[in-house]
């Protein structure tokens, strides 16, 4: 599998199981929206602390902010 964000999500959606709610993922973006650690890499919206890609890590129902905001 290449790494791009069409792959990443197909693979989130066969575990929808490890998804957090539409809602929860919802909020939990607005919060990294506002973060002054969020940046763009690779032309996704990132996290300057973890590195990871904010699309995906707000997804995630075990996933926790690294400045505990959510």
């Amino acid at each position: 599998w290449e790494d791009t964000a069409e792959n990443v999500q197909k693979r989130l959606m066969q575990f929808p199981h490890l998804l957090a709610s539409a809602e929860v993922a919802g909020a939990r973006r607005i919060v990294c929206d506002v973060c002054k650690y969020k940046y763009v890499k690779m032309g996704f919206d990132s996290c300057n602390k973890c590195e990871c890609f904010l699309e995906f890590k707000t997804r995630y129902a075990n996933s926790k902010c690294p400045e505990n905001k959510w």
